[in-house]
Formats: C-alpha cells, structure tokens, sequence
C-alpha cells in the first residue's frame, strides 16, 4: 500500500493497528505521518511507516466520544510514559484510553 493512499484513509486522531505475527499493536494518528503508541513499553511518537514495520495498516473503528482536539490532548498527556502491562496497560487500552476513557 502506497504511503499516498494511506494518507487518503487515514485521519488524524484515527485509531490504527497493525498485525504482528502473534498480537496486533495499536495506535493513534496524529496527522503528518506521525503516530503515538507505546513502543518498547514506552509511549512515544514515530512516523507511519515505523508504525507499520512493513505491514499492512488497519482502522480500528473504536468508540470516539472526545473531540479530535481532546483525543490528541489525552494521548500526548501521556507521552514518555513508561507503564506498559502486557495485561492492564498495553497499546490497545492506551488508544482506546485517547478515544474515549476506556
């Protein structure tokens, strides 16, 4: 999939995840090819295609009851935190926590 095409599908604030071989990582997009999510059990900020890592990128249709504004408050609020749990705190619960407080 070309980088153009994604950019067309993909808004900012969008939740994203991509398959791995055992899991599907997760994150939010912030626009300009950035995405937020947790990366070696820290939350930070990399560029789409370090996101994708080669794969296929997907939309998560997860529930949005923030404004896009709020949203991107909410995950850079987090930015640099470093309490990833395989469990209770992984990349999923951080996107979904961004959207809508879950």
């Amino acid at each position: 999939m070309s980088r153009c095409f994604l950019k067309i599908l993909v808004m900012q604030k969008t939740h994203l995840y991509v398959q791995r071989m055992a899991y599907t990582h997760h994150g939010i997009y912030l626009g300009d090819d950035f995405v937020i999510h947790y990366d070696d059990g820290s939350i930070m900020v990399v560029e789409l295609e370090d996101f994708a890592d080669n794969g296929w990128i997907y939309i998560k249709n997860s529930v949005k009851t923030y404004s896009d504004a709020r949203i991107v408050q909410r995950a850079k609020s987090r930015f640099g935190e470093s309490n990833y749990h395989l469990l209770f705190n992984n990349c999923e619960h951080f996107a979904e926590w961004c959207r809508n407080g879950d």
